[in-house]
């Protein structure tokens, strides 16, 4: 089985998932959520809770961090999942990209500050998921993505999907605008990609569909012009044929139709920007593949949005 352009075999019953903490400490329960998602899901774990030190509110200092992260993709594990996001990425990708990438590929999940290391790993040609978080969720800590399940994310693991597909509204109707065929999403949290411009700049250097979400943007939106421009200026937005949006902070109509027209104004009206709210860190958080081919068929208020995994 392929995704994107890596091989790639199913977990199985007998397959684990080596989970990892490369940002906050995870919230105090979590090993009691790690038990009750392995009993309701009959899935297995690799985690060192020695992993987690608390080091200024980080799970632990981002040397070590890395660390554990490098152990995780050279373990016999499937896939690698984040525990939580927060903050703490960018500095622990900083010491990770310093050690050999393994050779063999793993799919890595999470989202939010772990937009650092899908960036890393998207520039070297790994497709990743952006998925919920272990330690968050309806089957954990509620306080995110509070209706979103583990069951997606793991069926697809499981090999039981080979394609997604996801509707999203059109945000800038325009007649000129055609069906996206075999092209990659890549993104994810909007001030992660500003942070990390250099692994940016490789992985939206070929055409692809850009995906932005972000929880702090909708209480600065009069900051939003300047830093989507500040994109564009650094060469981010040269190569996108597409714009996906999902949650801002906001779900405000109007403040979403703002984002929209910012993106809209920015980019010359060249390309679509849709909108799904249930991807970030709203109520869903529904997995995206990135880098992994996308088609995109355009309808007159709507786009259905259809990514192959196999």
């Amino acid at each position: 089985m392929k995704i994107g352009n890596q091989n790639w075999t199913p977990l199985s019953v007998k397959d684990t998932i080596a989970l990892v903490a490369p940002s906050y400490a995870p919230p105090a329960d979590y090993l009691q959520t790690l038990q009750r998602i392995k009993d309701i899901y009959a899935i297995n774990f690799s985690f060192d809770p020695v992993a987690i030190h608390p080091y200024q509110g980080f799970a632990n200092t981002p040397e070590r961090c890395a660390e554990y992260l490098h152990h995780a993709f050279l373990s016999n594990a499937k896939a690698v999942w984040a525990i939580a996001g927060g903050h703490g990425a960018t500095r622990v990708v900083e010491y990770f990209s310093q050690t050999p990438l393994p050779k063999e590929f793993k799919i890595f999940c999470g989202y939010s500050d772990t937009t650092a290391i899908h960036l890393y790993l998207n520039a070297w040609g790994w497709p990743t998921f952006l998925a919920p978080m272990m330690a968050y969720g309806k089957d954990a800590n509620p306080t995110i993505n509070s209706c979103q399940t583990f069951q997606q994310l793991l069926d697809i693991l499981k090999g039981r999907y080979s394609t997604l597909q996801y509707t999203f509204e059109i945000l800038n109707p325009k007649p000129l605008f055609t069906k996206i065929v075999h092209t990659p999403i890549v993104g994810g949290n909007f001030s992660l990609i500003e942070r990390n411009p250099v692994y940016s700049r490789d992985v939206f250097s070929k055409s692809c569909i850009a995906f932005f979400e972000d929880d702090d943007i909708g209480s600065c939106l009069h900051q939003l012009e300047s830093r989507i421009s500040g994109l564009k200026q650094n060469g981010i937005l040269k190569n996108v044929r597409g714009v996906l949006l999902s949650s801002f902070g906001s779900q405000d109509r109007k403040d979403i139709s703002l984002i929209a027209k910012i993106f809209d104004e920015i980019l010359e009206g060249r390309v679509p920007i849709l909108f799904n709210p249930d991807f970030g860190h709203g109520d869903y958080h529904k997995v995206l593949p990135l880098l992994v081919n996308t088609n995109i068929d355009l309808y007159q208020s709507h786009a259905e949005v259809k990514i192959d995994l196999m």
